[in-house]
């Protein structure tokens, strides 16, 4: 009877414990889900502020396109002013 009773000990700690790694086991997947869920969002929100950045450095940028092609013209006509005070200093003109 002894020898019965050790091996329902025997058979009832192993199952305890398989159950114990099995909890353990889910407990780690279920936090580790957790955890990458977390990292996810933080990522997706860093993209978003990203993709806000970049639409304003290209939002700048065309500015600065327009502002320089605005000065590019400037110093064609100063150019072309100096040009002709140039030729009418030396007689051409």
């Amino acid at each position: 009877m002894a020898e019965n009773i050790n091996t329902w000990l025997a058979i009832i700690v192993s199952v305890i414990a398989i159950l114990g790694g099995l909890f353990g086991g889910l407990t780690f997947i279920w936090k580790a889900s957790g955890n990458l869920n977390i990292v996810l969002t933080n990522l997706n929100n860093g993209i978003a502020r990203l993709n806000e950045h970049l639409t304003r450095v290209e939002e700048r940028a065309d500015k600065t396109d327009e502002t320089l092609e605005e000065h590019d013209e400037r110093l064609d006509d100063h150019e072309t002013r100096i040009k002709i005070i140039e030729k009418w200093k030396d007689g051409e003109l």
